[in-house]
């Protein structure tokens, strides 16, 4: 049933993690200084730095994590079934009509 959906498994997780590690510093957890660009930047482009009154650093912590990992496992999988899909096409392209 889902053996046509494995291939986005790993862009999926790449994206919760990814989102993660953008909101680490809520859950209290330090990253180290190189590592804070790539997170900034690559792993979750989706992602805002929001600054808010209200719940504790915890709670936003797992709130932005599902929000904006959701939306970044959406962005990666987009890119990874396009990237698949164009690669399958691509080699049905090439290896033309089967008999």
């Amino acid at each position: 049933m889902f053996a046509g959906k494995r291939p986005l498994v790993l862009p999926i997780g790449i994206g919760y993690l990814g989102a993660a590690l953008r909101y680490s510093g809520l859950a209290g957890f330090d990253l180290p200084a190189w590592l804070r660009p790539v997170t900034h930047d690559v792993a979750c482009p989706p992602c805002v730095n929001l600054t808010m009154i209200g719940p504790p650093p915890l709670v936003r912590f797992f709130g932005e994590t599902v929000v904006f990992g959701t939306l970044n496992a959406l962005l990666f999988s987009i890119v990874a079934w396009l990237i698949f899909g164009g690669v399958r096409r691509l080699g049905r392209a090439v290896a033309g009509p089967t008999v």
